[in-house]
């Protein structure tokens, strides 16, 4: 769009100003604040009719808190903070929609899992803008799908580890092992199709990007632990049952 103004001014100058390029969009239109009224509006439906889902803001508002309270010492660019704040919405959207996600066949919960993740995900991404003016949203559009792909598929792993038994410790230990073991194919991958670089440097990448992508599900696991209400959500979602308590030992024989 080019912008001209025009005014009569006689003798004084040209009835014309030079123009001006305008970029519009339709994104340039949209709210910023419409990623969190989806989430809020996840809230209505019928199994989120309760005190316990507002829970779910806690690890929302986490990263926020901690962005304020260190921002001085650990500046971080504002298009990394927005990719931040678009992978958050996704894994809560997954956590306020998971009694609606499990199915029968674990592969539709992948899905349906992968769907709201990828959904809210780039939803955020792409109201908020979060990307670098000057190299567009190509790169950011695909590290968010990425991310999204690499969420949904540990917590199946995980949980399919975990051989239908929740406890804290195993769960996070298999989320870790996870993340390490996909991280590391990524990697492997990436170190095939282009010219690997220098060993030390691909290990430190790839320590950071897991120690990032466990970052990143901590508060929500931390909500499901202390929390009963999201707990039994997690528990239902990766098909997870507590552990059997021990069988009280027989009397011996008279």
């Amino acid at each position: 769009m080019r912008v001209i103004a025009t005014a009569d001014l006689g003798g004084l100058g040209a009835r014309e100003g030079p123009a001006i390029a305008y970029q519009w969009d339709l994104l340039s239109q949209l709210p910023p604040f419409l990623p969190g009224l989806a989430l809020l509006l996840l809230l209505l439906l019928k199994r989120n009719r309760s005190l316990q889902a507002l829970w779910i803001a806690a690890p929302l508002a986490l990263f926020p808190a901690a962005t304020w309270a260190f921002w001085a010492d650990l500046p971080i660019p504002a298009d990394m903070a927005g990719g931040i704040f678009d992978i958050l919405f996704g894994l809560g959207a997954v956590w306020l929609l998971s009694p609606y996600l499990k199915a029968r066949r674990g592969f539709i919960t992948f899905l349906g899992m992968l769907a709201t993740m990828e959904f809210f995900t780039l939803f955020s991404l792409l109201v908020g803008k979060h990307w670098d003016p000057n190299s567009g949203p190509a790169d950011m559009l695909m590290l968010m799908s990425i991310s999204g792909l690499l969420f949904t598929l540990v917590l199946n792993l995980a949980g399919w580890s975990c051989r239908g038994r929740f406890g804290w410790r195993r769960l996070s230990l298999w989320l870790l092992f996870w993340i390490m073991a996909v991280w590391l194919v990524f990697f492997t991958l990436m170190s095939l199709w282009h010219r690997p670089g220098p060993l030390l440097e691909m290990a430190t990448a790839l320590l950071s990007a897991a120690a990032m992508s466990l970052g990143f599900l901590l508060p929500f696991l931390l909500l499901s632990f202390t929390n009963a209400f999201y707990r039994e959500r997690l528990k239902e979602l990766l098909r997870l049952a507590d552990a059997a308590p021990p069988s009280a030992a027989q009397p011996p024989a008279a």
